[in-house]
């Protein structure tokens, strides 16, 4: 009763009238349906998460997204949390017969910006349904984050507490979920997306006869960030987690050949080891052989599992093949076993190795010994003998001749040898682990967390990442890779490290110490966020940093390289005439209509605007304006103030005028200067004139006198 009497309550908050759903007033709207719909859906709950650990996420609340779904923080299904991101309930406010969850993404990483639409727009079998998504205020951390909304599996997860709930799977059913899984994958791969979150806990029965299963979410933070090790490929786990990059679809189907695996023995694995520990184990025994030891598979699931887990990606099968094994039929090309290994090894640090990814794995490990070893020719020396490739060989001459000159980076100088080896694997240079695609999220978190950039501007400032993809064969380099050198080497505010992530990863938000907890995510939630986090304290400085202004660069495009070129001015009143526009331009087109703090904030960083006027009596009326009109919270408004084009001509040519009036008084008074010194000159020649006669008189006088006296004597 007392849950009934909740619902109740819940029906009777959500039926308030709400003026943007007039249009849909008229529909009927069942109340004894819908209270049967909610109490279903707790019963679901409590069926599936009755046997799982349940957090401390219930909070009250509710927050609305798009007029339409309702998220209720007080209910927590916990048995849907994912990929770090905590699950509540939803109410569709039109249609409250869908069952749906809202999956609120993590703050220390991000969603996937780039795949929301697509994934929303359509439906894939076999993949979770994504119905929209929303940035919503979460009331628990008090932060702006990103809504994933889902429909509800109505069968509950696969896997709980580490055991399959159907024992003995039908091997309809596994052929069935192998092959829908592998569809999913390659329809993913034909718009250019990976899922990279294939996992057992990812794992849930679309419906309540639990004849189908499908995939969980994908888009809620990194690719592969909380993907435990084991479904991870030996080339993956080198790589930090936030490096893993957007994978391919090779990674996808060899997740998937972990979780077959799991599928047919009903149990979870439980290594309790490092991804470093893992990556070790797979790479000395081998996937399959380190995986299934010692457990009882079906004989006709182990070819298709087989495949699934080789270790060499080009060799890993794909749909046909695995297909073709689970229907029994022949295969028309060969089974693509792994390379012969190599019978020569290479010693490094004491250890034998012989394959290209234990060699590539104990030269990172060992910079000094690695780089000594390329100097004196043994690298080039095992390459010729026990690889035979000449190619290799000669690419690894020309590094050697390369490192030969000058002083040497031993980091770069091994990295470049480790990519010519093994291109499959990552790049690590000076301990920071990478795919190419991974690196700009690393740097996104470096810039989050205030960390050193200095190794990053290093990477990008080397040849590393084209020469990474001068060596892939199924992908190519971004098109403006060639433009990253250039951009890491200027300092302006536009270009730098953060030009490039934004350039180069279209999932990441806008990060800034400007937003506060704000999700930024766009032109107009950029606005809202300077907005809301304005305060006092920040009035004496400017709305915009070097990320803030790359990353409108790379979202508006080239439409704004004026403006990036005023706002690295040296003049102040040019560079705050470019903020007013920049920003004015994005409210007018984007929105949001109001801005009352950062219009005031803007208003105060104007003050260099209001100078160029060369009257005061006029520079102290637009003063008192400034107050009046940034309370209107629409920027435009200061740019008619400030940069009025009448009021401008008119200070010019009363300047003018004011400056020709000046230089005749100042005409005059030095006419009138300069006749007063004639007048001086002309009163000094006459004394000393009339001192010279006076002079000449005397000297006549006393000699006359004196010719007196002698005569006389």
């Amino acid at each position: 009763m007392e849950v009934l009497e909740e619902v109740k309550q819940q029906n009777i908050e959500d039926n308030q009238p709400l003026d943007s759903l007039e249009n849909v007033s008229e529909r009927s709207f069942d109340e004894s349906s819908f209270l049967e719909d909610n109490l279903q859906i707790k019963e679901d709950v409590s069926v599936y998460s009755d046997n799982e650990v349940k957090s401390e996420n219930n909070i009250s609340g509710k927050v609305l997204i798009k007029e339409r779904y309702e998220i209720d923080f007080s209910n927590h299904l916990s048995w849907l949390d994912n990929n770090n991101a905590p699950a509540y309930a939803v109410t569709d406010r039109i249609d409250a017969t869908k069952k749906l969850f809202a999956l609120i993404c993590p703050c220390d990483t991000a969603p996937r910006l780039s795949i929301l639409s697509f994934l929303k727009s359509t439906y894939i079998p076999n993949l979770m349904k994504l119905v929209d998504y929303g940035v919503i205020e979460y009331p628990l951390n008090k932060t702006h984050n990103m809504a994933l909304i889902y429909v509800i599996p109505q069968g509950g997860k696969v896997f709980v507490n580490g055991t399959s709930i159907v024992t003995d799977i039908n091997p309809e059913l596994f052929k069935k979920t192998v092959l829908g899984i592998l569809s999913m994958i390659d329809t993913l791969k034909s718009h250019g997306i990976s899922h990279r979150s294939i996992r057992t806990d990812n794992l849930y029965f679309q419906d309540a006869q639990k004849s189908e299963i499908i995939v969980g979410d994908c888009a809620s933070t990194f690719p592969a960030y909380f993907q435990p090790p084991v479904f991870e490929t030996i080339e993956n786990l080198y790589a930090s987690i936030s490096g893993r990059g957007n994978g391919s679809d090779k990674d996808d189907i060899y997740s998937l050949g972990v979780t077959a695996l799991c599928l047919a023995t009903g149990k979870e694995f439980s290594f309790n080891c490092t991804p470093a520990e893992m990556l070790y184990k797979k790479m000395k025994k081998g996937s399959y052989i380190l995986l299934a030891e010692n457990l009882k598979i079906p004989t006709n699931y182990i070819p298709a599992l087989k495949g699934m887990l080789n270790d060499v990606p080009e060799n890993r099968w794909g749909h046909s093949q695995i297909y073709a094994t689970l229907e029994g039929k022949p295969l028309n090309h060969s089974n693509q076993a792994s390379p012969e290994k190599p019978k020569r090894a290479l010693a490094i640090n004491g250890e034998k190795c012989y394959t290209p990814n234990e060699i590539v794995y104990a030269l990172y490990s060992n910079i000094e010994e690695a780089f000594d070893m390329l100097i004196n020719g043994k690298i080039t020396e095992w390459v010729k003998n026990a690889l035979e490739n000449e190619k290799i060989k000669s690419k690894i001459e020309t590094i050697v001749g390369q490192a030969a000159v000058g002083k040497a980076d031993k980091d770069l100088c091994v990295a470049k040898i480790c990519i010519t080896l093994n291109p499959d694997f990552p790049i690590r240079y000076k301990g920071i682990t990478f795919f190419p695609s991974g690196l700009p999220k690393m740097v996104f978190l470096a810039l989050k967390e205030q960390k050193s950039l200095n190794t990053f501007v290093e990477i990008f400032n080397s040849d590393l990442i084209k020469l990474w993809y001068q060596e892939q064969e199924r992908l190519r380099s971004p098109a403006n890779a060639t433009e990253f050198r250039s951009y890491i080497n200027r300092r302006d505010i536009g270009y730098g490290l953060e030009r490039i992530i934004y350039d180069f990863d279209d999932d990441l938000p806008c990060t800034s110490p400007l937003f506060g907890n704000e999700f930024v995510d766009g032109l107009a939630p950029l606005l809202r966020a300077l907005n809301n986090n304005y305060s006092e304290t920040l009035k004496n400085s400017v709305p915009y940093d070097r990320t803030i202004i790359a990353y409108l660069r790379c979202k508006i495009g080239k439409k704004i390289e004026n403006v990036v070129v005023d706002l690295n001015s040296s003049r102040e009143e040019i560079k705050a005439s470019a903020l007013l526009h920049l920003y004015a331009n994005i409210q007018n087109k984007h929105g949001p209509a109001l801005l009352i703090n950062l219009t005031k904030w803007v208003a105060h960083c104007a003050h260099p605007i209001i100078q160029i006027y060369h009257n005061k009596h006029y520079q102290k009326f637009l003063e008192k304006e400034l107050l009046k009109v940034y309370k209107k919270g629409r920027l435009i408004d200061i740019i008619n103030l400030l940069e009025n084009e009448e009021a401008l001509y008119k200070d010019k040519v009363d300047y003018a005028a004011a400056l020709n009036e000046t230089n005749a008084l100042l005409l005059k008074k030095n006419k009138y200067l300069n006749q007063n010194d004639q007048l001086e000159n002309d009163s000094k020649e006459m004394a000393i004139k009339a001192l010279s006669i006076f002079a000449l008189f005397v000297m006549l006088a006393s000699f006359a006198y004196n010719l007196v006296m002698w005569i006389f004597q």
